[in-house]
């Protein structure tokens, strides 16, 4: 995952009313953010991306390197979950069908004032 190499922690941010999903990390050697919207529209279920997010801003700052290692789990799936709450560990749900479900908590970086 480039993004290890740019900085340490990855701030998601999932919009108000949902729709949007938005990575963005920084560090010494620069800075990336990458955004996954909503698309109902594709016509290939595997293309297919729902975001579902409740009537408040949700935000949390969690670290890189974990990150990466929960991304190897999606080459197992086809659909992934993430979920969060602003104050509680994201959880991140990989449902592999009639095999069965792999789930990873991740706390989230405390952030300095």
């Amino acid at each position: 995952m480039i993004w290890e190499r740019l900085g340490e922690s990855c701030r998601i941010k999932l919009k108000s009313g949902g729709g949007e999903v938005i990575f963005s990390v920084e560090g010494d050697v620069g800075k990336a953010s990458s955004a996954v919207v909503d698309d109902k529209t594709s016509a290939k279920e595997e293309e297919h991306t729902e975001i579902v997010c409740g009537d408040s801003e949700v935000s949390g700052m969690f670290g890189v390197k974990y990150l990466a290692l929960f991304t190897k789990a999606a080459k197992l799936c086809d659909s992934v979950g993430v979920y969060m709450t602003e104050g509680v560990p994201l959880f991140v749900n990989y449902d592999m069908g009639e095999i069965g479900a792999v789930g990873y908590y991740l706390a989230p970086k405390i952030e300095d004032d």
